[in-house]
């Protein structure tokens, strides 16, 4: 399930430079990408939360519903800012998937497997990275680019058949965490997506949208992360913070390329596809 998930993630890149010469809205093409993000970020936190109250099984249908009524959403698309809602909702379930594969790691499998087993997590985003731009490109030039989303439908939903069975009899377990974990991240992915508005403003407007923005994120960012992220405190927080960093410069260049390969350069993408 994660392999597709991080798939549908990676596999829009060559093809949203297609998707913005058919749909327009070239000031929303940042936001393709923006929205997934964020709405993983909130998908994260509430599924961790329900996972610890209701057992793995439900935030997991919950997921896996949300990501493929998202890519319904997004391949039938008739404009650019319906296919921002597919992917905010994509996003949502995304971020729920590994945050109940990590739960159900931490109480069926023995210590000595939990390393192993997350490895194969990250096995199943290398392979996405290597492999499914260019399959996204054979696809666009073949099928039309509707099918990068619609074509998943059926693989996540077997994959999810499979997946279910492991997940079925985990029972919930105590936890901490309350309703202000994701209120915080309603709240960060909120902010963050006011002051990304902001930037694509240049008038008094776009200003007072930056600020707003970092006003509202950056307070209920501060609860969401180990005390001291933000100032690189040593241990785990600068190691978060690092992390946080390097996912953001490399989904920054990421979107941006195959835009600079196609429209500038006026190559395929297929050769998006392979850069």
């Amino acid at each position: 399930t994660i392999t597709f998930v991080a798939s549908a993630a990676l596999a829009v890149a060559p093809a949203l430079p297609v998707v913005r010469r058919d749909l327009g809205g070239l000031a929303l093409y940042g936001f393709v990408f923006s929205g997934f993000m964020l709405g993983s970020l909130v998908g994260t936190v509430l599924a961790g939360r329900e996972a610890d109250r209701r057992g793995p099984t439900p935030p997991f249908l919950a997921g896996v519903g949300l990501f493929v009524v998202g890519l319904l959403v997004a391949g039938l698309a008739p404009s650019m800012e319906v296919l921002v809602l597919g992917r905010v909702l994509q996003g949502l379930g995304a971020g729920a998937v590994p945050a109940v594969a990590y739960a159900a790691i931490g109480r069926k499998l023995p210590d000595a497997l939990r390393p192993r087993m997350l490895a194969m997590l990250s096995t199943a985003w290398v392979l996405p990275g290597l492999f499914a731009p260019a399959v996204s490109a054979v696809v666009v030039r073949h099928f039309g680019w509707r099918w990068i989303f619609l074509g998943l439908i059926p693989f996540v939903t077997l994959a999810a058949v499979l997946a279910l069975p492991g997940l079925v009899g985990l029972r919930p377990v105590p936890s901490d965490v309350g309703a202000s974990r994701w209120r915080d991240a309603l709240q960060t992915a909120a902010g963050v997506g006011t002051f990304l508005a902001g930037l694509t403003s240049t008038n008094l407007i776009g200003l007072v949208a930056v600020a707003a923005g970092a006003a509202i994120g950056l307070p209920a960012l501060r609860r969401l992360v180990p005390t001291g992220t933000l100032v690189a405190r040593r241990g785990l927080p600068s190691a978060i913070l690092c992390r946080g960093l390097l996912t953001f410069l490399f989904f920054g260049v990421d979107s941006y390329i195959p835009l600079a390969v196609q429209d500038v350069r006026h190559r395929s993408p297929g050769l998006t596809g392979i850069a």
